[in-house]
């Protein structure tokens, strides 16, 4: 009888860790926006870690514009990098993680306007320039002086020069961008958590019996502040090669 339970208890054992290495040999390959953007680049160190400590592969494809949504929603991809909230009701197919894998925000920016911008009623007196197709700033800044751009470097220049009087762009790649392409600018934040932006990553639902996993393992990194670690040493080493243990996360 002894040796029977010992059996019955060996049997186990390689039962449970025939079934952890069958979930870490899982593999899911994501859609991406393709280019260097340094927002899709913090979405890549996030759920690198994210899967990782799910006990799940991860790889990522990239496509351009919104053919990597697309992709993950017809199931060519198990998932889309990042998106809004509203992707939710445009993509049928698409599951949201809980919480949101980036928290980022639409910030303000000037060289001339001392502040602070606290809500978005305090930019009716200035005029305003952002990023082109951006569904957030074209809304709250109706009826308002502003102008649009297609690259962030000549929202740089219209602000240098004093055509216009803010910028609001991403703090995350803002953040990049003064750090690495323009250290000497006098351009300078004006506002703090004006226009909150969540980011969600998404699953296709054939991969929905995952969720649970990848979930607890998101709010794990996001409550112990491991998320917040991963977005500064990524905008700090001017970007994510795939390999985590190149940033400085301590």
């Amino acid at each position: 009888m002894k040796i029977g339970r010992i059996l019955i208890g060996l049997l186990l054992l390689a039962a449970v860790a025939t079934y952890q290495r069958a979930a870490a040999d899982e593999k899911l390959t994501i859609s991406a926006i393709e280019g260097n953007g340094i927002l899709i680049q913090v979405g890549k160190a996030v759920l690198v870690k994210t899967y990782q400590d799910a006990g799940l592969g991860v790889s990522f494809r990239d496509y351009p514009g919104k053919r990597a949504v697309f992709n993950a929603n017809d199931g060519v991809t198990d998932g889309e990098l990042l998106r809004s909230k509203r992707a939710s009701k445009l993509y049928k197919n698409l599951i949201r993680l809980e919480p949101a894998a980036i928290t980022d925000e639409f910030a303000a920016y000037s060289v001339n306007v001392a502040g602070p911008i606290v809500s978005t009623k305090d930019l009716a007196r200035y005029s305003i320039v952002y990023r082109r197709g951006s569904t957030i700033p074209t809304k709250v800044t109706e009826g308002m002086r502003r102008f649009e751009i297609d690259r962030f470097e000549q929202g740089i220049k219209l602000l240098q020069s004093g055509r216009v009087d803010v910028m609001l762009y991403f703090r995350i790649p803002t953040s990049y961008n003064l750090k690495h392409k323009f250290p000497s600018t006098n351009i300078r934040r004006i506002s703090d958590k004006l226009i909150i932006a969540p980011l969600y990553h998404y699953l296709h639902r054939r991969n929905k019996h995952l969720t649970p996993r990848l979930e607890a393992a998101l709010r794990h990194i996001v409550a112990s502040g491991e998320r917040d670690k991963i977005v500064d040493a990524v905008v700090a080493n001017g970007g994510f090669d795939g390999d985590l243990a190149k940033l400085n996360l301590n």
